[in-house]
């Protein structure tokens, strides 16, 4: 032992016996509930900068629930839910009120791993007096306090973890780990309690821990929160934040309503601005807008859809006829059959029905402009 770790452990000795000292002579103070003590913190807000009350909403308060409950927990959430810092706050409430634990938080980068330490020093500093701990080594990557309890903030390593012992770990955005399952396999044995928190990231070991956790078999337990858990969020955000935005099938991921929505993976979808509540609408039919159809004859399914299109060019697609095991003339007789109902054509004889479904198209496609290709489908 060198010279200046005997001076720095005679000073910690120091330093607990004068709690010692002060514990005996003040009464101990009660241990708080976990909800009382996280809403006597503050916290940083993320739009304005400042530094405010930490009010928990109804779905925060049902996660704090979760955290509380569960030993192994893997919790799927969307993005800006205030997931993070309300497990780092559940984190220094036991770190005030079990002296002599060690508490890890991990996560994706050093840079990140400090900012979970900066949290947790902003809310330590906003507790009550009575709650309060003195700090005792505050640096970049680690906090400890005069009761003996310290955190740890580690990044991603492949060896995370390997050797700790801690009375609570959290991994923190576990699915964009560079190896996760490896990962969490050198957290877990020395974890007393461990929740996994992130948000989806395709179909990947993390999504796979979900689903296993949902069959209710070992000992993880599930808990999803989508975007609609934050009461400041509504349709019309979603529109501007998830629909309108310039990758939509990545926003549905990182602000999903479901599961499903957490684990898809954004690319290769097909129309990515789709909404059923945004892109489908009973319609009217307007006469005098040019109807035209689009034919599909299958072996075994075929396929018309009637299209509208409007004074500005927009096509509506205003009805869909799929029939299976039909001839060609049956499939033709059902296409009459829905003109009529819904009044779509003028009443074109079964033939020229029949021509239709065969041959969507009379002119051969080396002869077709582009603006005549346009509708070589639905003619």
């Amino acid at each position: 032992m060198t010279v200046a770790d005997e001076r720095r452990l005679a000073r910690l000795e120091e330093l607990a016996a004068q709690a010692a000292l002060d514990a005996s002579a003040h009464p101990k103070t009660k241990r708080a509930t976990p909800l009382a003590f996280i809403e006597s913190l503050k916290i940083v807000d993320k739009e304005s900068g400042r530094i405010v009350a930490f009010r928990l909403w109804k779905a925060q308060k049902q996660m704090l629930r979760t955290m509380v409950a569960n030993d192994r927990l893997v919790l799927v959430k969307a993005r800006q839910l205030g997931v993070s810092w309300l497990a780092l706050a559940y984190m220094l409430y036991l770190a005030t009120f079990e002296p002599g634990q060690l508490f890890v938080v991990a996560r994706q980068s050093l840079e990140e791993a400090g900012e979970a330490i900066h949290r947790l020093c902003v809310m330590n500093l906003s507790a009550p007096a009575e709650w309060r701990q003195e700090m005792l080594t505050d640096n970049v990557n680690s906090l400890a306090f005069a009761n003996g309890s310290r955190i740890r903030a580690l990044s991603s390593t492949k060896r995370i973890g390997r050797g700790l012992s801690a009375r609570y770990m959290i991994a923190d955005e576990l699915a964009f780990w560079d190896a996760p399952e490896e990962q969490l396999a050198a957290l877990d044995p020395g974890a007393q309690r461990l929740h996994v928190i992130s948000t989806g990231n395709g179909q990947d070991f993390f999504r796979r821990l979900y689903l296993e956790a949902l069959t209710g078999k070992g000992r993880w337990s599930p808990a999803f929160y989508p975007w609609t858990a934050h009461p400041g969020r509504d349709a019309a955000w979603y529109e501007r934040s998830v629909t309108l935005s310039p990758s939509p099938a990545l926003a549905k991921r990182e602000y999903a309503t479901t599961p499903e929505d957490a684990f898809s993976s954004p690319a290769g979808a097909y129309w990515e601005r789709w909404d059923t509540s945004r892109n489908v609408a009973d319609l009217v039919v307007v006469p005098e807008w040019r109807t035209v159809r689009a034919v599909d004859y299958g072996y075994r399914m075929s396929a018309c859809v009637w299209a509208q299109q409007s004074p500005t060019g927009q096509l509506f697609i205003v009805s869909e006829l799929l029939p299976t095991n039909t001839t060609t003339q049956e499939f033709a007789s059902k296409i009459l059959a829905r003109d009529r109902d819904r009044e779509l054509g003028a009443g074109r004889s079964a033939r020229s029905a029949t021509r239709q479904a065969a041959r969507p198209t009379s002119r051969p496609r080396s002869a077709r402009s582009r603006s005549s290709a346009r509708w070589a489908c639905v003619r």
